[in-house]
């Protein structure tokens, strides 16, 4: 009497069910998608004396893409690399579901998760600050948040694979987060640069994710330079996440 083999599907919607959970019983995951982002929010009007409403939507822009990168550098790569060492990994490739399922299933988990850090700053933007979005600003930010939480989960897969140890990966991860947030934040922090430096910079991940998310939240609306900016960044995103899933060692080492 053969074993029945579960469908992909269902193989799928349970890793999609575990990771879920697995989250959100997670406290530090919790902390970077649903507080850390509105303390940033709440820092980031109070430091600048943002007054009008667009400049603070702004502000929440930067927060969101602020959580949706933490989440997926620290939360993805690290989550990844214990689960590696504790050999959790290894059993999963052991059993009939295909690999691709659980990296997908964590894919699915964290861009909810990014979506459900952003609609928690654009909650409280309303009520604090005035400062509330459009439904169709709301709604045009949905794939520049989806976007940017790919971005960082390419980015956090190849940090996985490339680093060694839990440890590792964790360094790894905070010096690649405040790389990005830096460059990113240096056509804003620093407009007197020079023009070359200043595109280099407008084509890092995190600036491009909040850009799009700014532009969206703020009423601006997408240029055709936001959608090159977009098709770039998943371009971008897809190719990192090839080479971390290619070269991802999914035995400790």
């Amino acid at each position: 009497m053969s074993a029945t083999v579960p469908s992909t599907a269902a193989t799928l919607s349970a890793l999609l069910r575990a990771e879920l959970l697995s989250m959100l019983r997670n406290r530090r995951g919790v902390m970077w998608v649903l507080v850390f982002p509105p303390v940033a929010m709440i820092a980031g009007v109070a430091l600048s004396h943002a007054t009008s409403a667009p400049e603070r939507l702004a502000i929440a822009a930067s927060a969101v893409t602020i959580g949706t990168f933490a989440q997926g550098l620290f939360g993805h790569a690290n989550a990844m690399a214990v689960a590696r060492e504790r050999g959790v990994l290894v059993r999963l490739r052991c059993t009939p579901a295909p690999a691709w399922t659980l990296l997908l299933s964590r894919a699915i988990a964290q861009v909810a998760l990014g979506l459900l850090g952003g609609a928690v700053v654009l909650l409280l933007a309303g009520p604090l600050f005035g400062a509330t979005p459009t439904l169709l600003g709301a709604l045009l930010a949905v794939p520049a948040v989806v976007a940017g939480a790919a971005a960082a989960l390419a980015v956090g897969q190849l940090i996985a694979a490339l680093a060694p140890s839990a440890g590792e990966v964790n360094a790894a991860a905070r010096l690649t987060f405040f790389a990005l947030f830096l460059l990113g934040d240096l056509p804003l922090s620093a407009p007197h640069l020079a023009p070359a430096l200043t595109s280099a910079t407008e084509l890092t991940p995190y600036y491009v994710a909040w850009r799009l998310t700014s532009d969206a939240l703020t009423g601006v609306g997408w240029s055709p330079n936001d959608a090159l900016r977009l098709a770039l960044l998943l371009a971008a995103s897809a190719l990192i996440a090839w080479v971390g899933v290619r070269v991802f060692r999914w035995e400790p080492r």
